[in-house]
């Protein structure tokens, strides 16, 4: 019985289980199409919200565009044009924001393009108002003088609405520009520059500044800090006007202006005006307040910052300063006279020491104490010899000395004046030796006078360097005497200088020389018929050294062109020798027609020299021309009996490969020319 129970349990539970399962399946069957049939309807609920939603924002956008474009109008209608711009650029915020759906662009297009147009048209009249009350009026007196005038509306609030609203329009920063341009053009730079005159006035509608030309003449300082204190002054009375939070009108005008307007009245104005001369100083003081006075001026009304210090600084040491000053005035004029004509010149001489007679001196004693190898010095010993020298050079001494004598004289509050000024000298005379080389470069380049010149200027300032300083020693006092410096070390810089002057003219009149020689055929004698260029060439290199003697004799000290004469004429003679010793083979008509044309060379070249019977002491190949002048001449027996066997003058001046081979070019072959080569040796 229990397992029948037990059974009919079983399928009753097998049953209801399935019948669970049958309920479950069904349940979840139709709760899963329930759920998702209200998921669709909420999904469409949601698009039609948000649909409704966009719909309503675009349509509070675009009354809240029209309301702004409404109310720009209107505003614009009663002249309210800050506000206007405002409404406008609230305009610009709504249309330019992102875009809320495709399908609305083509609206919103339309609003960016009516936005566009009216912002134009705002701010074009905008500008157009300023314009009118803010206006510059130029009137051209004559080719160099002219009339300015500012034109400012009597009402500040009216200007500063406008400014404000050409900043709303981003169109600001162009109208300071322009209005500082002008300012500066039409006003500053003439206070600066010009005598003006500079008056402010005022009509029924416009305050007005005037700027008039009065003449050419240049103002000085305290006409040009009146003239400014009253353009300043009006700027700040009638255009001293609010930009936004952060910028004022005459603030944005210093940004722009004020760097270059304080450079220029410094350079071209103020730093005039520091004295020259210590008596004047007092009234400098009384100037330099009232600098600093208009410098409060411009800080007051914020055309400069606060930490703008340039003119405080100008005004702050008035000996400092007036010694600034006083180089500047030096080194200006040691520039001037650089530029001064080279060829302006004058003599020098050396003057004769008093009495005659030679100082004698104790041999014994001169070898202990001394060790100088002579027993006489010379009249002129330490004298600088007789020359032609530029007048600029003897300003520039001149000069030089005022500055020494300045040191010496003057008292002195700031305690490194004598060294400065020291040092100034010691520049005056490096400017000139420095500059003249740059301004005069053609003329020494091309002028051999314009050379020697030069040249004798730098060793007369090198010369008078060396004793310069010593006449003032006595009259430093003890601290300068310390500190002070000698000139002695640039006396080799500036002799170099006039050196290397020279000497490049030198070398070019030697080029020049050479080259005249080199296209004269020397070398080629083995014609009967001697090229009529030879005799030409020759005459070119006498004319050409004829030239620099007329040049240079009266022009440079006698031992220094009997120097480079004698250097440049015996460059000559050797190249000649030289070219005529290569010839293998000398017609003997060449070497007749080449004798008689040295033979004019010997007659020239010793004319060249103060003392012609002595121009063997400049030319070291004078006797060897000589001797090649014989050869050219001589028979075999002539040049065998000047050779003496290695002891005759042929033989000191050549040697006997050379005189060999010249034997052999000019003879044909002979016993007897046999007998003198063998003689030769």
């Amino acid at each position: 019985g229990k397992i029948v129970k037990k059974s009919v349990l079983l399928d009753r539970a097998i049953e209801v289980s399935g019948n669970v399962r049958e309920l479950q399946t069904r349940l979840e069957r139709q709760t899963g199409t329930t759920a998702d049939s209200v998921r669709e309807e909420l999904r469409q609920m949601i698009e039609s919200l948000t649909e409704a939603r966009l719909t309503c924002e675009l349509t509070r956008k675009l009354l809240d565009i029209d309301n702004e474009f409404v109310a720009a109008f209107a505003d614009r209608n009663v002249q309210r044009y800050l506000s206007a711009a405002k409404h406008i650029k609230n305009v610009k915020e709504l249309v330019t924001a992102e875009r809320m759906n495709i399908e609305f662009a083509t609206i919103f297009d339309a609003l960016v393009q009516k936005y566009s147009i009216n912002h134009d048209k705002f701010s074009s009249e905008t500008l157009k108002l300023w314009k009118n009350e803010v206006s510059w009026v130029v009137f051209q007196l004559d080719p160099s003088r002219k009339s300015t005038r500012l034109q400012v509306n009597r009402n500040k609030d009216t200007l500063e609405d406008l400014i404000q609203t050409l900043n709303v329009f981003e169109i600001c920063e162009p109208r300071v520009y322009a209005f500082a341009q002008s300012f500066k053009n039409d006003v500053l730079t003439p206070c600066i520059v010009d005598k003006i005159s500079v008056t402010s006035s005022s009509s029924a509608e416009h305050y007005v500044l005037s700027v008039s030309s009065v003449t050419e003449d240049k103002p000085n300082v305290v006409q040009v800090i009146e003239n400014l204190t009253v353009a300043f002054e009006f700027i700040y009375n009638h255009l001293d006007l609010k930009i936004d939070e952060e910028r004022r009108f005459i603030s944005e005008l210093g940004a722009l202006l004020a760097d270059n307007f304080l450079s220029n009245l410094v350079s071209q104005s103020l730093s005039e005006a520091i004295p020259t001369k210590r008596q004047e100083l007092p009234n400098y003081e009384a100037l330099a307040r009232k600098i600093i006075d208009f410098n409060n001026l411009l800080k007051n009304i914020n055309f400069l910052p606060a930490d703008c210090d340039k003119l405080v600084k100008f005004c702050g040491n008035v000996e400092e300063q007036f010694l600034d000053k006083t180089i500047e005035r030096y080194l200006s004029t040691a520039r001037e006279i650089s530029k001064l004509k080279l060829h302006d010149i004058t003599t020098v001489n050396s003057d004769p020491v008093e009495g005659s007679e030679s100082r004698e001196f104790d041999n014994a004693k001169v070898k202990k104490e001394t060790s100088v190898p002579f027993s006489e010095i010379p009249e002129d010993f330490g004298q600088f010899p007789a020359c032609q020298l530029s007048k600029s050079v003897l300003d520039l001494m001149t000069l030089v000395r005022q500055i020494l004598d300045n040191v010496a004289s003057s008292e002195h509050p700031i305690p490194n004046t004598p060294v400065r000024l020291f040092c100034t000298a010691r520049d005056c005379i490096n400017l000139y030796v420095e500059l003249i080389p740059v301004i005069h470069f053609k003329l020494l380049e091309s002028l051999p006078q314009e050379a020697a010149l030069f040249h004798n200027n730098c060793f007369y300032i090198a010369h008078e360097l060396i004793t310069l300083n010593e006449p003032y020693r006595a009259k430093y006092n003890d601290q300068v005497v310390k500190i002070m410096g000698s000139f002695v070390d640039l006396v080799s810089y500036v002799r170099a200088q006039g050196l290397k002057v020279m000497e490049f003219q030198v070398s070019k009149q030697n080029d020049t020389i050479m080259g005249i020689i080199s296209r004269s055929s020397l070398n080629s004698l083995a014609e009967d018929v001697v090229s009529s260029s030879l005799e030409k060439s020759l005459r070119q290199c006498v004319h050409q050294l004829s030239f620099l003697e007329s040049m240079w004799v009266t022009v440079l000290p006698s031992h220094v062109y009997n120097r480079i004469m004698g250097q440049l004429c015996n460059s000559f003679l050797d190249e000649v020798i030289g070219q005529v010793c290569s010839n293998k083979d000398i017609k003997e008509s060449a070497a007749t027609h080449l004798a008689r044309i040295f033979g004019y060379v010997q007659e020239c070249l010793p004319k060249l020299f103060e003392e012609p019977l002595e121009v063997h002491r400049h030319v070291k190949k004078w006797y060897k021309f000589l001797e090649l002048i014989r050869i050219l001449d001589g028979s075999l027996i002539e040049i065998g009996d000047r050779w003496a066997d290695g002891k005759g003058p042929l033989a000191i001046e050549f040697t006997a490969e050379q005189v060999r081979h010249l034997i052999k070019a000019l003879f044909q072959v002979s016993d007897r020319r046999s007998a003198v080569l063998s003689r030769i040796k």
